[in-house]
């Protein structure tokens, strides 16, 4: 490959790491070998993109978006901070396209751009089917406690389903 610091693209080195460079694009680089080589990136299952650094003779795999971030940005202001992506897109790499901020701002970022729906079955901790709770929802006037140990699940679920309290995007049109 070319030398990338030919593009009119930034590039600047990975701090703390000799003979790997990140440009201003999200690619990575190493020079480790004496010439310019742009590192392959693998998506993961939750969308971003990782590479694979040689440390010490191990590899070592590091998020695509911290590398720029940790080059373009600087260090984070506070510990514990995280890289956003401000378009939500986690294959956007772009220097511009990142920031800190604090795992509550990013997860005030990620429900109010609709990036985490946490609702339904889409949580973690659901115990209920949409179908089961649509059920629950057309069976509302029948007796809580013996919808309770049917659908097994405590009285106040039972009781937010009926109010539409929960799953209230599913009801709503019900």
């Amino acid at each position: 490959m070319d030398n990338p610091q030919r593009s009119n693209l930034e590039i600047r080195p990975v701090p703390g790491h000799d003979g790997y460079f990140c440009r201003e694009d999200g690619a990575i680089f190493s020079t480790r070998r004496n010439t310019w080589k742009q590192l392959t990136e693998q998506t993961i299952h939750n969308g971003y993109k990782r590479v694979y650094f040689r440390v010490n003779g191990k590899c070592v795999l590091y998020l695509v978006h911290r590398i720029v971030a940790l080059t373009f940005i600087g260090e984070p202001p506070q510990p514990g901070m995280e890289v956003n992506h401000k378009d939500g897109n986690k294959a956007n790499n772009h220097k511009d396209n990142l920031e800190y901020v604090t795992r509550s701002g990013n997860q005030k970022h990620a429900f109010a751009n609709g990036l985490n729906d946490a609702s339904g079955e889409s949580n973690a901790n659901h115990k209920l089917t949409t179908e089961e709770v649509i059920e629950i929802y057309n069976r509302r006037f029948e007796n809580t406690t013996d919808l309770m140990e049917e659908f097994g699940v405590c009285r106040s679920a039972i009781v937010r389903i009926k109010t539409k309290k929960a799953w209230s995007k599913l009801l709503k049109d019900l």
